[in-house]
């Protein structure tokens, strides 16, 4: 039986395999082009090191150019340009690693052109291939049920049939599930998603059971919901979810790991930003006079309010319509939000978290929306998960980011916001 889930990781795991392969070929066929057999394994334990850290960063390039992304993998000129472009900017940095940080004791010349021209050409058969093969038809999916979420569910299946779902059958109440088992096995079912309490419905509880012999895949409604739009489903928050679902004591080793990790990268950028100050700042005295800095309260986490820091983008009096050209410049290079760094050295936010929102946001959304300062049971982030969906969330959009928000709280860890941070630097790159 397959499911969406287990084709979905499957799938990304065999990609990944196979580009790996395709790396280590290639250096390999290098090696031997350069030296013959005889000095294969002499040269292979002299250069696997230093290009397994090439091989780190060009994955982590794929990963962040999307070539991961299953709805790309597609034989069209698009994606090759896409895998052209990607596969230079692997090139130059392997060249500039090796010839400008002094830290390997090799520099390939003959080899790493080899290498590159090889493992190019490989990448290329490899990812083609795999394109033209992996292409699966749609799961049959059946729901049991009713209710605005659902046919938000629903509609966005029959929007989006790359994600690789069709509803085929609706089920909304229990007097409609009456011979189940036959119209699954009619319309060869594969995925049941199930929002009614089957557990209160003997009926249906012995219709899905009898379905068993069918192998078909059974998901809690709001497990799929969550697996589905990565959000946790507004109908189901109340006290009882918070309480079985956010564990403070099981997090607070991740939490102490990511603030010192936090730390450390806000003194490495720190450099960076204390080398830009000098010459944002003489460019914004030049092009928009004092002050430097826009300062504005927001609140952070357990509702405690903090003051925000970042360069002044705006003309006068903090008009979003008066933004000049080097504002603009900042605010879309992002080095507007140097400054916050100082912010996550004091405590007051992290690099991945929900977003800060202004006091008096938080303060209407309090009273309108239920739970909703139980987002600032973590710091704020300058990158987030509700930002990554929703980058352009307007004050109307706040339950939806609500949703986005929790499901980041209930599943963080430090591989989650990693990936956060990868896709985040995938679109300011794009």
């Amino acid at each position: 039986m397959r499911t969406k889930l287990t084709i979905t990781k499957w799938k990304k795991i065999v990609l990944l395999l196979g580009d790996i392969f395709c790396f280590v070929a290639g250096l390999i066929s290098a090696l031997i082009w350069r030296f013959g057999f005889s000095e294969l394994n002499n040269q292979w334990l002299l250069h696997r090191a230093p290009f397994l850290i090439i091989f780190v960063i060009w994955l982590l390039a794929f990963y962040v150019a999307g070539l991961y992304t299953l709805p790309k993998a597609k034989n069209s000129r698009s994606f090759f340009a896409l895998l052209f472009g990607v596969f230079s900017f692997n090139a130059l940095s392997a060249i500039f690693i090796f010839y400008f940080l002094p830290y390997f004791f090799i520099s390939p010349k003959v080899v790493l052109f080899l290498n590159l021209a090889i493992t190019f050409v490989l990448v290329v058969i490899w990812r083609a291939v795999f394109n033209g093969i992996s292409i699966l038809p749609p799961l049959k999916l059946a729901l049991v049920g009713a209710g605005a979420e659902i046919d938000e569910l629903i509609n966005d299946i029959n929007k989006h049939p790359q994600n690789g779902y069709k509803c085929v059958l609706h089920i909304k109440n229990e007097n409609e599930s009456v011979n189940l088992e036959n119209k699954l096995k009619e319309l060869d079912i594969d995925v049941v998603v199930v929002a009614i309490d089957y557990r209160h419905s003997p009926e249906l509880q012995k219709g899905l059971f009898r379905c068993i012999p069918l192998h078909i895949q059974f998901f809690d409604f709001v497990d799929f919901y969550e697996q589905y739009f990565q959000r946790v489903p507004l109908a189901v928050i109340d006290r009882a979810w918070f309480l079985e679902n956010i564990n403070e004591t099981s997090k607070q080793f991740v939490s102490q790991l990511k603030r010192f990790l936090d730390l450390l990268m806000a003194f490495l950028l720190g450099i960076i930003g204390l080398v830009l100050f000098p010459f944002i700042a003489t460019t914004l005295l030049l092009t928009m006079g004092r002050p430097l800095f826009f300062i504005q309260l927001r609140v952070g986490q357990f509702e405690k309010s903090f003051k925000i820091i970042k360069f002044r983008s705006y003309g006068s009096e903090g008009n979003d319509d008066t933004v000049t050209r080097f504002g603009n410049f900042l605010r879309k290079s992002h080095l507007d939000e140097i400054p916050q760094l100082w912010n996550i050295i004091k405590g007051e936010m992290s690099f991945v978290g929900p977003r800060p929102e202004q006091v008096k946001i938080v303060a209407e959304f309090k009273n309108k929306i239920p739970f909703y300062t139980e987002r600032l049971l973590v710091r704020p982030g300058i990158a987030g998960w509700a930002q990554l969906h929703q980058p352009k969330a307007r004050a109307e959009d706040a339950l939806h980011k609500l949703q986005y928000d929790l499901f980041y709280i209930k599943h963080r860890s430090l591989l989650f916001d990693l990936e956060i941070i990868l896709k985040t630097l995938r679109i300011l790159l794009a």
